[in-house]
C-alpha cells in the first residue's frame, strides 16, 4: 500500500513538538515538585511520586488530548471529530499508556540519570507510538473488514467453463438418479405422441404450429 504521508507528518510532529520541547520541561517540573516536598525520602518513594504525578496527570490529561485533537487536525479532521475520537478512544488508551510507561517510568527516574531520562522516555515512546497509531487508524477493523470482503469475494467467484459443465453433469446425474425425464426422453415421448404425416408432411407441419383453439385455422389447412 501506498504511504500516508499526511498520517506519517502528523506523527512526526507530534513527537518532535510534544517528546523534544514539552516532556524535558515536564520531567523538570516533576522532580522539582518531588524534590520540594520529599527531600530526604527514600529513592523509591521519590520515585514513586514521579511516576504518580506523570501517569496521574500527564498521561491522561496532557499527552491524550494533545495526541489525538493534535494528530486528528493534521491529518484533516474537524475539531468535533477529532474530540469524538478522544472520547471514545480515552479510556483503552490511558489505560494502555498506565500498563507500558508506568513500570518504564519507574526504571527510568529511579536508574536512569536525569541528563538520559528524556532519551530513555523517548526510546519506548516510539514503540509505544507504533501501537498507538495502528489503534488509532483503525487497523483491527480494516483486518477484519478485508477478511470479509476477501469471503465474500471468494462465494461470488465465477466458476471456470470446466466447472460449469462438471457442475450441469453432475446436475443431470442427479436428475436421472432422482427419476426426473431427461430431454432426450421427453423429446422421443413427444415423437411417439404425434402421428407420422404429422411430422414428415407439409400440412402437418403448417398444422402442427396453428393454435390449437382456432378451429377456423386448422380446418382451412385440411
Amino acid at each position: 500500500s501506498e504511504l500516508d504521508w499526511r498520517r506519517t507528518t502528523a506523527f512526526s510532529a507530534f513527537g518532535g513538538l510534544y517528546s523534544g520541547y514539552f516532556i524535558p520541561r515536564w520531567f523538570a517540573f516533576a522532580s522539582s515538585v518531588v524534590h520540594r516536598h520529599l527531600s530526604g525520602r527514600p529513592r523509591l518513594v521519590q520515585a514513586a511520586a514521579k511516576v504518580a504525578l506523570d501517569m496521574g496527570l500527564q498521561a491522561p490529561f496532557s499527552y491524550m488530548p494533545a495526541f489525538f485533537i493534535g494528530t486528528g487536525l493534521w491529518r484533516g479532521k474537524s475539531l468535533d471529530e477529532a474530540v469524538g475520537t478522544l472520547r471514545e478512544r480515552w479510556v483503552e488508551s490511558v489505560a494502555g499508556a498506565w500498563s507500558v510507561f508506568g513500570p518504564a517510568q519507574m526504571i527510568n527516574f529511579l536508574m536512569v540519570p536525569p541528563e538520559l531520562r528524556v532519551v530513555y522516555a523517548n526510546t519506548v515512546a516510539f514503540g509505544w507510538n507504533v501501537g498507538l497509531s495502528y489503534y488509532t487508524n483503525g487497523g483491527r477493523s480494516e483486518a477484519r473488514a478485508e477478511g470479509q470482503a476477501e469471503a465474500e469475494a471468494g462465494t461470488c467467484r465465477e466458476t471456470s467453463p470446466g466447472e460449469s459443465k462438471r457442475g450441469n453433469s453432475s446436475t443431470a446425474a442427479a436428475a436421472r438418479a432422482e427419476g426426473a425425464p431427461s430431454a432426450m426422453a421427453i423429446g422421443k415421448r413427444q415423437e411417439r405422441a404425434m402421428p407420422l404425416p404429422t411430422l414428415f408432411s407439409s400440412r402437418g407441419v403448417r398444422r402442427a404450429v396453428q393454435p390449437q383453439h382456432d378451429d377456423t385455422a386448422a380446418f382451412a389447412v385440411r
